[in-house]
């Protein structure tokens, strides 16, 4: 399984396809499956809930994406193509924290690409500690 895309995600593409093939289950903004969904056994997770989100990477989300999860209803989607896999999960992985751009923190910051230097990394770390990363050095400036 790679650990990074080859290259950024094409959000828009990623947009597309959360609305299609993700949102009935999990809701249009990540907030959660709400009708039939919500009766699944486990539900469909809620990408907006923050406290669940400061526990996962978008490498996390990709492996889900790829395997599926035994136990409950979320299927493999491992035909999609690769790069469409990792577009989703960084798509799932913007809802919780919508204020922290971790691609636009990445590509703007010099020093956290110094710390983060690839995607393979950035695809690691999680939200909070990227924007930790952040907000510690504008502390420092």
């Amino acid at each position: 399984m790679p650990l990074a895309p080859a290259e950024a995600p094409d959000v828009g593409r990623a947009a597309a396809l959360y609305a299609s093939s993700c949102a009935s289950a999990h809701g249009p903004a990540g907030e959660g499956g709400r009708g039939e969904p919500a009766k699944l056994d486990p539900p469909p997770i809620a990408f907006a809930d923050r406290e669940r989100a400061r526990e996962r990477s978008v490498f996390g989300l990709y492996q889900v994406i790829t395997q599926g999860l035994e136990g409950t209803a979320m299927q493999s989607f491992a035909a999609l193509p690769d790069e469409e896999r990792w577009a989703l999960a960084f798509h799932a992985g913007r809802f919780a924290f919508p204020e922290v751009g971790r691609e636009r923190i990445w590509d703007e910051d010099e020093g956290i690409r110094r710390r983060i230097p690839d995607m393979a990394a950035l695809a690691a770390v999680t939200r909070p500690s990227l924007q930790a990363r952040s907000a510690r050095k504008r502390r420092l400036r």
